[in-house]
């Protein structure tokens, strides 16, 4: 992959950083926009990423780049958020694919990027194994048996997909953020005899002035700074599946357009009287409970019951439990095998935290706390305590414990009382760290929370051998969140 960035030096610095750290990519940076007629676009390029900072006319710099690569994915990013001129309108309607309004968190960045990496890898096959997007790096891979089998609920759920596979009914899919519904949603693609693409559309995601012609697309000269046709969604997932995530964020127009589109399958684009037939089966997933939205006017009743036909509601990851040992299984040796070290074993009590905690953040939340514990050993599954228990989060320090090497007996002590924290010497030779009486509890969470950032951190430079890039990368946070740590927490006057 060939990525160019434009933009300031200051900034690209980041980015590069960022993508060559998640990525196999070769990065190359041009930073005068405005000067030398942007020669650097006669070569090629998968992907052109262009920082607006500074710009005197950046309608005419991302002019001259799709005029130069109309064919490349262009990402925006500026300072200007999307409701302040219309820059992110403008951007769009320019033939950008996505737009970051600075500062750019990573994650987000990191997801749009994959999707593109996702789409030109050679070979691919479109039906390819089911997935769903884990904070922008990359792709968590379930299999189906990871997926369904592993719980009873997740089991009647597959009974039903398996009835439906092959219809034309569109399927409503509910439950939390990170439950799954995606990974439903792709499943039931790789599974149909459909064979046109799967194309995820997040409805929060994007403006609702953009959404309108991301769907349906516009014809060349709808607006200004439409130079040439673009298909919108619809088009593209003929023949397959349109994957309509956060639908109850959808604006009340374009739930009447969605509506007629399910009634007569047929699209007509922004500038156009034209009507395209499509051949496009529908998913909808939401996070709310859309008969509430239907009560409080927000959402239209007849489509409501139009995306309805079919509806799997995906229990949080704290209603099933008998979930929870194949998916700890699963990513123990997905990481294990990533990180090359040994796998995971849990300590009695780090498997009780994980059978008590509640998961607000569901399989997302626990592959990332899995992910941490296989490189540092359980004890980082003290991020995962709750501020608002009566949890006293200790760690065994001991040197050549039970847990053997490359392990951590973690602590973790659960008690319905808070118990006293001025306990005995004897704990504290047991290795259970003992917080000073008089202190808040946000005191002490902050204190605990210092100390184990320093330990993990410090574990990890040490396994590689310093080099903060990599250290960075296996943390999942930014090269420049890693140096403020390492600052912060003293580990630069060792």
């Amino acid at each position: 992959m060939n990525v160019l960035l434009m933009g300031p030096e200051k900034t690209l610095v980041v980015y590069k950083n960022w993508i060559e750290g998640a990525f196999d990519a070769n990065v190359s940076t041009f930073h005068n926009l405005e000067k030398g007629g942007l020669s650097v676009l006669k070569d090629e390029w998968d992907l052109i990423v262009v920082d607006l900072d500074g710009l005197s006319n950046p309608n005419a710099v991302l002019k001259e780049v799709h005029e130069r690569q109309p064919e490349t994915p262009v990402f925006v990013i500026s300072e200007i958020s999307e409701g302040e001129d219309g820059r992110a309108v403008d951007a769009m309607r320019s033939g950008v694919s996505d737009f970051f309004t600075a500062p750019v968190k990573m994650e987000k960045f990191l997801a749009g990027l994959s999707r593109v990496f996702l789409e030109k890898q050679p070979g691919k096959d479109s039906k390819g194994e089911v997935s769903f997007e884990n904070n922008g790096n990359g792709k968590v891979l379930l299999s189906e048996e990871v997926l369904f089998e592993g719980s009873s609920k997740m089991r009647a759920i597959r009974q039903v997909v398996e009835k439906i596979l092959d219809t034309d009914l569109p399927i409503l899919i509910s439950g939390e953020s990170g439950t799954g519904k995606e990974m439903i949603a792709q499943h039931i693609h790789h599974r149909s005899k459909r064979q046109g693409p799967f194309i995820r559309v997040n409805c929060a995601a994007i403006p609702s002035e953009l959404l309108e012609s991301e769907l349906f697309g516009y014809e060349r000269g709808a607006f200004t700074g439409a130079y040439r046709r673009k298909p919108g969604k619809f088009e593209a997932a003929d023949g397959g599946f349109l994957f309509l995530d956060e639908i109850s964020e959808l604006s009340y127009p374009l739930q009447s357009k969605l509506l007629h589109v399910l009634q007569d399958g047929t699209v007509a684009t922004l500038g156009s009287t034209r009507e395209v037939s499509v051949n496009v089966r529908i998913i909808a997933a939401t996070n709310q409970d859309l008969q509430k939205c239907v009560q409080a006017g927000s959402f239209r009743d007849d489509l409501f019951f139009r995306l309805n036909v079919v509806h799997l509601n995906v229990p949080p990851l704290r209603d099933r439990l008998d979930h929870l040992a194949m998916l700890i299984d699963h990513f123990s040796d997905k990481f294990a095998d990533q990180y090359n070290v040994r796998r995971l074993h849990l300590s009695p009590e780090a498997r009780s935290f994980l059978y008590t905690y509640p998961w607000p953040g569901n399989i997302r939340e626990l592959e990332n706390a899995i992910r941490r514990a296989t490189v540092l050993g359980d004890e980082a599954f003290l991020e995962h305590r709750s501020a608002s228990d009566s949890t006293v989060i200790g760690e065994n320090v001991e040197p050549g414990g039970k847990e053997g090497a490359g392990t951590s007996g973690s602590g973790f002590r659960q008690e319905g009382k808070i118990p006293n924290l001025s306990r005995p010497t004897k704990e504290k030779e047991a290795g259970v760290r003992v917080f000073e009486m008089g202190k808040s509890l946000k005191e002490i969470a902050r204190e605990a929370s210092l100390v184990a950032e320093r330990e993990a951190i410090a574990k990890v430079l040490e396994q590689t051998r310093w080099n903060r890039k990599k250290t960075a990368r296996i943390l999942d946070v930014s090269y420049k969140t890693l140096l403020t740590k390492i600052k912060e927490t003293g580990l630069d006057e060792n």
